[in-house]
This record gives C-alpha cells, structure tokens and sequence, in this order.
C-alpha cells in the first residue's frame, strides 16, 4: 500500500525508475542501442527533426555523423526504443530571440 498521496505508477508497485534517454540521433548511438536491447533495456532516443539525413552523402562535412532516415525508421521498429522531439535545428537557446 502506497503512503497516502503518492501514486505508483510504474509497474510491479515500484515507486522509482530510471530513465535512458539521448539527443541528437548521432551514429554512435546506434552500438548504444544494440547494447541496451541485449540486456532488455528501454531508452528514449530524441531527434532534430530537420537535422536527419536521408542518406550517406548528406553526412560529408558533419563532426558527429547523424544516423539516416532509414537506420532510424529499423531502429524504431523495436519495441525497446522510442523516440521524442529535441526541435527541428537544435539551435543555440542563447542566441534565440525572446
């Protein structure tokens, strides 16, 4: 029985949970993947959706290569994994107009 206005939410009456989640969409996240599903682990992957190459070429040039539509589209068939919006561009918030 749970204190009295604490509501447990997360399965078998566990009161706490950890979370995985990370940003960007970048291809060393795809190891990171195949590592959580081998031991049955969750995690939340969150993309810049303007920011997602629909192939190869368009990651020439790039510090931190971005998985492609297509690896992402495989990724995300596997329960496992979800994914969430970190914004279109991932813009410097500093440099944002109010």
């Amino acid at each position: 029985m749970a204190p009295k206005g604490l509501y447990l939410r997360f399965p078998n009456g566990k009161a706490k949970a950890l979370t995985f989640s990370y940003d960007d969409g970048v291809k060393e996240d795809m190891r990171l993947a195949a590592l959580f599903k081998s031991k049955g682990l969750k995690c939340t992957f969150n993309l810049n959706s303007a920011l997602i190459p629909l192939c190869e070429e368009d990651n020439k040039g790039r510090v931190h290569p971005k998985q492609t539509l297509d690896e992402l589209k495989e990724l995300f068939k596997d329960e496992h994994f979800e994914v969430a919006c970190h914004s279109a561009t991932h813009p410097m918030l500093t440099s944002c107009t109010d």
